[in-house]
């Protein structure tokens, strides 16, 4: 099949799980005989650095500066949230360059990546069977926000925006052939705020050959967490695990520690650095500190979608530690391929459980292991993506 993309983000560098689905999803299918094209936005200009390697894998690759958006544009899309020309969108040259494909190129599907960014150009494809992904539902991640605020004002702001963001989620994705999550929490959610979507459930993978096995790892390594910072729930995550956990852990392990690991920290965070603490900011091969970590802990209370740090650690066979939501959308058994914990003595409970049960680490390093190969493969995502470009080739 010939598919068109069209993307909120390019498809390298594979530090994003949106840039991660993309590049994975476009390999398999490609391996299986289809072909692509993309038209992508670039989000500032060391984006371009990647536009060589991303072309690579398409027929034609278009790449789009993004334009910032104020709130007053919100605002006035609320009143015609669809439009029909250029001149009406908030990128008119993405629409040219959609257009120039559309009519230069034959397509069998149109796949749009990303939701408020990409979603008004559903009426260039509108003769074709369309998908979009966006992720997850920024709705439900607002409404977890806005339940872990910790000021009036605070609320009262993360409420307004979340009433527009429902606002926009009833109404965007509206007249696409499907709409694909990545979470059965976010579907939910969609499905709640609007029963017309069409909704299916495709998690994202992760690399099994790039992924290897490395064992359980050792008792004595670092705590690890994984993330990008500029995101608020990682952000938090990371500081929990360091002012909250690991003192916990410390009572009874003494000489335990912490590495954070990810792109964007903060000043504060990088301020909590010390001795025990290591913030290193971005790791362009993760596998390495993976191998000489004890365990994966995963302290989130806040966010939505699927987490890749916690497929990637298990394909490694790392342990993991984590909160019910950090877990989301993976199809997990506590005490078989993870352990759970409720709040930050809970996980910090689990962490010395795990530090000192070598028979429980092995458990969970293999267990792990076995989950991603049974669900979480590149190759069982392409093919789910395969059967429903099929399906809708068909129904079209």
């Amino acid at each position: 099949m010939n598919v068109l993309i069209i993307s909120r983000c390019f498809p390298y560098p594979r530090h994003h799980g949106d840039r991660l689905i993309v590049s994975h999803l476009v390999e398999e299918l490609r391996e299986r005989g289809h072909c692509f094209d993309m038209a992508a936005f670039y989000l500032d200009e060391q984006d371009l650095d990647q536009l060589p390697r991303s072309a690579l894998l398409f027929g034609h690759f278009e790449a789009v500066k993004e334009q910032p958006r104020s709130h007053v544009d919100y605002l006035k899309r609320l009143f015609r949230p669809t439009p029909v020309s250029a001149d009406e969108c908030w990128n008119p040259a993405m629409w040219r360059a959609i257009e120039r494909l559309l009519s230069t190129r034959r397509y069998d599907i149109v796949h749009f990546f990303g939701g408020i960014q990409v979603y008004e150009f559903r009426s260039l494809s509108s003769r074709l069977p369309s998908i979009i992904t966006p992720y997850e539902s920024f709705g439900l991640f607002l409404e977890r926000e806005t339940a872990q605020a910790r000021g009036a004002f605070e609320r009262l702001q993360l409420r307004a925006t979340l009433e527009v963001t429902r606002r926009y989620e009833r109404r965007i994705y509206e007249g696409f052939d499907r709409v694909v999550l990545v979470s059965c929490k976010d579907a939910d959610y969609l499905r709640a705020l609007n029963p017309r979507l069409a909704i299916a459930v495709i998690p994202n993978g992760v690399d099994l050959e790039y992924f290897k096995p490395q064992g359980p790892g050792a008792n004595d390594g670092p705590l690890v967490f994984l993330g990008n910072y500029d995101y608020g729930p990682n952000l938090a995550a990371a500081v929990s695990l360091i002012s909250d956990i690991l003192p916990r852990v410390q009572t009874r392990v003494p000489g335990a520690s912490v590495r954070i690991i990810g792109a964007n920290p903060s000043a504060a965070l990088k301020a909590l650095a010390r001795r025990g603490v290591e913030v290193t900011g971005w790791v362009a091969d993760v596998r390495a500190p993976l191998a000489q970590a004890a365990c994966l802990v995963v302290p989130l209370f806040r966010g939505a979608g699927i987490r890749n740090k916690i497929l990637e650690a298990m394909a490694t066979g790392l342990p993991v530690v984590s909160t019910p939501l950090g877990c989301e959308g993976i199809d997990v058994t506590p005490g078989e391929d993870v352990v759970l914990g409720n709040d930050p003595d809970e996980l910090a409970s689990r962490v010395v459980q795990l530090l000192q049960n070598d028979a429980l680490r092995i458990r969970l390093s293999k267990g792990g292991r076995r989950l991603v190969e049974r669900l979480y493969s590149w190759r069982k995502v392409g093919a789910e993506y395969e059967t429903l470009y099929h399906q809708l080739s068909v129904e079209g």
